[in-house]
């Protein structure tokens, strides 16, 4: 997995992402590219995304994660992956390493996670249940393990 931090090239494929995941979206943000460009810019925000590779293909782009800081916490504003990276067992990894990275960049140790309950977004509310639900909406201390046994991870800043 290869981590792109605030990669101003990547715009088009984040707006793209944000407007047809249904699926794993956490807030239901839209973003244009003019509003991409616009968290890119600005020094409270980071837009991490996540792309994925093995020995046989790559899957591009599958994840971002967009990152306010509050000043007292940091928060999650949106989070989407593609369905197609869904259910390889990477998951945790996907949501959390960029959490830890954008709690690292702005000097948190809380975290709050904006979700929305929508129709169609059952897997994001299964996995934040399962994994961060003392996150959802509220602010707290993370401290999860990140599991990086099965993965490499590169970051791109």
């Amino acid at each position: 997995m290869t981590y792109s931090i605030n990669n101003k090239i990547q715009i088009p494929r984040i707006s793209e992402l944000a407007n047809k995941t249904n699926q794993f979206i956490c807030g239901y943000k839209r973003y244009s590219e003019t509003e991409v460009k616009e968290l890119m810019d600005s020094k409270d925000c980071m837009v991490i995304t996540i792309k994925l590779e093995d020995k046989l293909s790559s899957s591009g782009i599958i994840g971002v994660c967009v990152f306010k800081d509050k000043k007292e916490y940091l928060e999650m504003e949106e989070c989407f992956i593609s369905c197609r990276a869904l259910g390889r067992g990477i998951d945790d990894s996907i949501v959390f390493y960029p959490i830890q990275l954008a709690l690292n960049k702005f000097n948190h140790s809380e975290l709050k996670i904006n979700f929305i309950k929508g129709e169609r977004n059952k897997p994001a509310e299964n996995f934040l249940t399962e994994h961060l639900a003392d996150f959802i909406n509220i602010n707290a201390k993370f401290n999860k393990n990140i599991n990086q046994d099965l993965i490499s991870i590169i970051i791109e800043e």
